[in-house]
């Protein structure tokens, strides 16, 4: 499996999108107020640490957007940072699939944050000729990891009327 972002793949290869991810800002939704961006100001953050390219596209992003993050908490892992979330203690970048697959999805906000962007493709990666289970294992984490149907809708904070994303 590769979430690299491969482009070319050799004729011995093919290659079948598990799932497309992205990168948001989220809040315990007892937390949560408008404008997101005020409240983005206001509340310590939680992200990876400094020189992981998770937080260097976030610094990058906040520094044009002309904002000042409150770094508080540094996990190299999206749960560790997601840790915080739950606790109410800070806002979190983390990956949108943490979020959903959290088991109490609806108890947090994901931030309407413009041009905030980055996300990433999940993909399997295996010979042309693989055996039916290769095959068949693909096409499982396909419809489980792709598949929203099981996965709990995130409202998302520009959405007044109960929108979800």
């Amino acid at each position: 499996m590769n979430d690299a972002g491969v482009r070319r793949v050799d004729d011995a290869f093919e290659r079948m999108r598990i799932f497309a991810d992205r990168l948001v800002g989220v809040v315990h939704v007892d937390r949560y107020h408008r404008p997101d961006l005020e409240l983005l100001t206001s509340m310590p953050v939680a992200a990876q640490p400094a020189g992981h390219p998770t937080r260097e596209y976030l610094e990058r992003w906040a520094r044009a957007t002309d904002i000042e993050l409150d770094v508080m908490y540094e996990h190299a892992a999206f749960d560790g940072v997601f840790s915080h979330v739950r606790a109410g203690a800070a806002i979190g970048f983390v990956s949108e699939y943490v979020v959903r697959r959290s088991g109490d999805a609806e108890r947090f906000t994901i931030l309407d944050l413009q041009g905030l962007a980055l996300q990433r493709s999940i993909t399997a990666l295996y010979r042309s000729d693989a055996d039916e289970r290769t095959r068949g294992l693909v096409e499982l984490l396909v419809e489980r990891c792709g598949s929203s149907r099981s996965a709990p809708e995130l409202t998302l904070a520009s959405a007044g009327d109960g929108d979800v994303s």
